[in-house]
Order: C-alpha cells, then sequence, then structure tokens
C-alpha cells in the first residue's frame, strides 16, 4: 500500500512540474513573439493658421499660400487674376 501512496504522490509531482514547464514555455513563447511597439506615437495634427483668398474664397494654409501686399491667394495663377 504504501507503495501505492507514494506512486501518487510522485505522479502529482509530475504532472506538476509539466505544468509548470508548459507554462514557462508559453511564457518564454510569448514574450519572444509579441507584437513590436513602434518608438514613435501617433501625434495629433498641427494646426495651421487658415487663410482665405482674396480671389475665390477658398482656405487655405497660410504656409501653402500666394501672399501680395497683404492679401492671400490659393494659387500664383490668382493673384494674377486679381491684378492687386
Amino acid at each position: 500500500m504504501c507503495s501505492v501512496g507514494g506512486l501518487r504522490v510522485t505522479l502529482h509531482i509530475m504532472t506538476l512540474r509539466l505544468l509548470i514547464l508548459g507554462l514557462l514555455i508559453w511564457l518564454i513563447w510569448r514574450w519572444l513573439y509579441r507584437p513590436r511597439r513602434t518608438t514613435t506615437t501617433p501625434t495629433e495634427p498641427s494646426l495651421q493658421n487658415m487663410v482665405r483668398c482674396a480671389r475665390c474664397g477658398l482656405h487655405v494654409p497660410e504656409r501653402d499660400a500666394v501672399s501680395k501686399a497683404g492679401r492671400f491667394y490659393c494659387s500664383a495663377q490668382h493673384q494674377l487674376e486679381d491684378g492687386q
């Protein structure tokens, strides 16, 4: 009888060891194949000052606008057409 009880304890210990080994393998695999995070975080688009074209009224970013004599235009063509 003693050997049967000892066998049960040995089987429980072996089962516990296999579960722990399986858990360790799973954790290592998950750590190795985890999705990589990018170092850059998405940033919000910077706000830009918008100006209105003196010819057609289209709003464009100030850095893209053509200006002359304090007036802003959406293109060089509209600046020429306005004649100012």
